[in-house]
Parts: C-alpha cells; sequence; structure tokens
C-alpha cells in the first residue's frame, strides 16, 4: 500500500469523512462509559462513591456537549482539508520516484509499460 493510501484510509471510511468515522467511535466510547457508571451508581449499594460517580456523569455531560459543538466540527474540516492536501503530496512524491525509476533504472519494455500505467494513474488522480 503506498503512503497517500494510508493517509486516505486513515482519513476515510464507509462514512466517508474523518469526522463520520471519528464521530462513530467517539459516541461508542460515550454510551459504554455512560453504561459503567449507570452499573456502578447501582452496585453502589452503600453509597461510598456516590461522589465520584456524580461528578464523573457531570464530566461526562461536558464531553457530550463538547462533541456536539461546531468547534469540534470545524477542526474535523480543518483535518480533512490537511489529509487532502498530504494525499496530494505524497501523490506527487509517489510520481517523483516512479519518474527516477524509470529513468534510472534497468526496466524492460513490460516493467516501463507498467510504470508509465501507474504514472498515468497518479497524474490523473492530482488533476481531480
Amino acid at each position: 500500500m503506498n503512503i497517500y493510501n494510508s493517509v486516505i484510509a486513515g482519513a476515510s471510511n464507509s462514512k466517508g469523512s474523518i469526522k463520520g468515522y471519528l464521530q462513530n467511535n467517539v459516541n461508542k466510547s460515550l454510551d459504554t462509559f455512560k453504561d459503567l457508571l449507570d452499573k456502578a451508581e447501582k452496585a453502589d449499594t452503600t453509597g461510598a462513591i456516590s461522589g465520584a460517580i456524580k461528578e464523573a456523569k457531570e464530566s461526562l455531560e461536558g464531553i457530550e456537549a463538547m462533541n456536539k459543538s461546531d468547534e469540534l466540527a470545524t477542526t474535523f474540516k480543518k483535518l480533512e482539508a490537511q489529509a487532502k492536501k498530504d494525499e496530494e503530496m505524497f501523490k506527487t512524491f509517489d510520481f517523483m520516484q516512479l519518474m527516477t525509476q524509470l529513468m534510472y533504472g534497468t526496466n524492460d519494455e513490460s516493467e516501463k509499460r507498467k510504470l508509465y500505467q501507474k504514472m498515468n494513474e497518479l497524474a490523473a488522480s492530482v488533476k481531480k
């Protein structure tokens, strides 16, 4: 796998964005934590940790509010834009490596065709 494919694989998923991927995982984690706090509250028959549970639930509410804020959405947009820029940079780097291999490598005709094909694919994807 090329480096830029790794970057984009991290930036995209079935939902198509970093935000979708991370948001899904954050929501799952928050739900799991909320469930754990509820279980701890039910198990605390003596009230020994009720203060800690209350404090944790208040913190959880703050995290959930932050998770829904516009600031977080703006940060995700910036991350997605940076991932796109990085993708272009890695594609350009790969193109230059292929060009160097074509110029200085001892390639037979079939290898040269493969290199040209890869270069054309990279060039076409950068133009988009």
